[in-house]
């Protein structure tokens, strides 16, 4: 069966079409489309198959899961770069910018992967793993977790991107959550400007350079929205 959405995107809009995602499990596998559609044809736009733990079964609580991905597992994400669509998917640093379904340019940084461990599982699961259903609470040792779904064997360069109207791309690091975030900026042209240490990739864009960051309220632990303004940008 197919369903729409995924952990990365759901749907996006340009003046060259509309693009949504789809996800097909087969076995251990996971298969996730970007579909494009226009006025007058559907095609596949980039897909990325990726291994997912069938049965996940916890001793310490009474839940189980079906068809997770692994922890640290590379993906794909999309993001709409005016009348382009930025892909990124699979471990590497990579970028693939579409015109349509045709493929105008890949931007790529060197990248060591770094192997995985308990410990940076530790640091990415703040609050640990807890399930609800219902009336029924259970939180599982991260231990447990990382047995019963599994852990890819190396990080995945980049958690997700955002484009600025202007083109600007802020390509975020796949960093345990509790470590310093850090975000690539690459601009219009390919060139890389610089890295952000301490914040995560933009949630969103306005105008008169104003961009958009969600970040947890220490006191009240409630995600908020906060908007910065950048000087000396086109947007």
């Amino acid at each position: 069966t197919d369903t729409l959405g995924s952990t990365h995107a759901t749907a996006a809009a340009s003046s060259a079409g509309f693009v949504y995602s789809r996800r097909r499990q087969f076995g251990d596998s996971a298969t996730t489309q970007y579909v494009l559609t226009t006025a007058t044809d559907t095609a596949l736009l980039a897909s990325y198959t990726g291994k997912v733990t069938q049965q996940v079964a916890f001793t310490s609580c009474p839940f189980q899961l079906r068809g997770m991905n692994p922890y640290f597992s590379a993906g794909m994400s999309i993001q709409r770069g005016g009348d382009q669509w930025a892909v990124q998917r699979g471990a590497g640093w990579r970028v693939e910018w579409y015109d349509g379904t045709q493929l105008a340019s890949v931007w790529t940084r060197p990248y060591t992967p770094r192997p995985t461990s308990f410990e940076l599982l530790e640091q990415e699961l703040v609050n640990g793993f807890t399930m609800v259903a219902g009336d029924n609470r259970c939180t599982v040792p991260i231990a447990e977790v990382g047995e019963a779904i599994g852990m890819a064997e190396t990080m995945p360069a980049l958690r997700r991107i955002a484009v600025a109207p202007d083109g600007t791309l802020f390509a975020e690091r796949f960093e345990p959550r509790t470590l310093t975030q850090r975000v690539d900026v690459i601009d219009s042209a390919g060139r890389y400007l610089g890295t952000i240490d301490g914040r995560r990739a933009p949630a969103g864009f306005l105008s008169d350079g104003r961009v958009i960051y969600t970040e947890e309220n220490e006191d009240t632990g409630i995600v908020e929205l906060v908007v910065l303004r950048v000087p000396g940008v086109s947007w």
